[in-house]
């Protein structure tokens, strides 16, 4: 999967490794001449540096600049290349060697404080087509029957935000956003706070979506990133729908606009517990990607691979054998209270998975 650091259109200060290349270059190359030559060696085409300012600040608006151009893999490559900066040639490597967290089966929420997310493979693949810059595909559905681990896309979907420099995510779902008011608020809110909020709904007409949303192209731009709207609990529960049914509509009326290019560049819409069957007549599937949570049901060599992932991110020494006895023993407990209290397998799994990481 694609570098998570090259793949960014903004150079994402945030994420230590690179924030470390950035302290690095700036305390190691000062001269403004040498740092444009660097610069100047990826593109002969980029905008030009701002003289007279401080390492720190031109480097900043290099890489910037050259995230932009998607040109960073290029700077390292001539930054590697460079045996008088072979000090610094660590935090460089450390850059160019970065995993995207689509790979990763520990979520890492915060230092220390960890997430667990066993299997998931095809969603891992569809949301790398979603989240790459410029891609045509810019709606994820994701169905599934229910107690599937559904809802629990919505971590991987926020650490790829994060990971992007686009979170946080805008997360609605039947506990905030039962109704459409407050799903358009909170859309509005994120895209500009303290700016104009469009809420005229008329319960008979669907022309007013298409005014909603013309709105919320106009105040995209101000955010300055792209925005990740995760709209969850999109399906029925006893033959009824689980959120008012026009949120459904008014999405799948945003996901239509999702076809123009300079609209698609401002967001990315992903749609949880979406309905099992046909999609909309209109429905462009040019645009749209789609994972079953059915097809990624927790099976031995999937925990085994977690255990052993995580045992080694810890520093743990496990024997294989013990690790694969623990991974039957979580299925197996997992798999009777799925049973016994009818909740969802994957609840079971990472409870019991828990427990065992807890023991070693």
């Amino acid at each position: 999967m694609a570098n998570p650091i090259y793949a960014s259109t903004t150079y994402p200060f945030h994420l230590p490794i690179a924030r470390d290349m950035y302290t690095a270059l700036s305390g190691t190359v000062r001269s403004w001449i040498t740092i444009d030559t660097f610069y100047r060696s990826c593109s002969g085409t980029l905008p030009a540096l701002t003289q007279n300012a401080r390492p720190l600040d031109v480097w900043k608006e290099g890489l910037d600049n050259l995230a932009a151009a998607g040109l960073v893999r290029e700077l390292c490559l001539h930054l590697l290349a460079d045996s008088d900066i072979a000090a610094i040639h660590p935090q460089i490597t450390a850059v160019d060697g970065a995993s995207s967290v689509l790979e990763q089966l520990t979520l890492e929420l915060t230092p220390g404080i960890d997430r667990h997310f066993v299997n998931r493979k095809k969603l891992r693949t569809e949301l790398e087509k979603v989240s790459a810059p410029q891609s045509p595909v810019g709606v994820l559905l994701v169905r599934g029957n229910t107690k599937s681990g559904r809802s629990w896309t919505r971590h991987m979907v926020d650490r790829r935000a994060h990971e992007l420099n686009e979170g946080p995510i805008v997360y609605l779902c039947d506990i905030n956003a039962a109704r459409v008011e407050r799903v358009l608020r909170a859309i509005f809110i994120a895209l500009d706070p303290g700016g104009r909020i469009n809420t005229a709904i008329n319960s008979t007409d669907t022309a007013w979506m298409d005014e909603v949303i013309q709105d919320m192209h106009a105040a995209a731009p101000k955010r300055g990133r792209r925005l990740w709207i995760v709209m969850d609990d999109l399906g029925e529960v006893d033959g009824a729908p689980k959120v008012d049914k026009q949120i459904r509509v008014f999405f799948e009326q945003f996901a239509l606009n999702m076809i123009n290019p300079e609209f698609a560049q401002y967001f990315r819409l992903v749609l949880l517990d979406y309905p099992l069957g046909k999609l909309p007549s209109k429905w462009n599937t040019e645009i749209s990607a789609e994972d079953n949570t059915d097809d990624a049901k927790p099976g031995k060599e999937e925990l085994i691979e977690y255990i052993t992932h995580w045992a080694k991110r810890k520093g743990k020494n496990v024997f294989s054998e013990d690790i694969e006895a623990k991974a039957a023993d979580i299925l197996a407990k997992a798999n009777a209270s799925a049973q016994a209290k009818n909740e969802g397998l994957w609840v079971g799994v990472y409870r019991e998975l828990g427990e065992v990481l807890s023991t070693l």
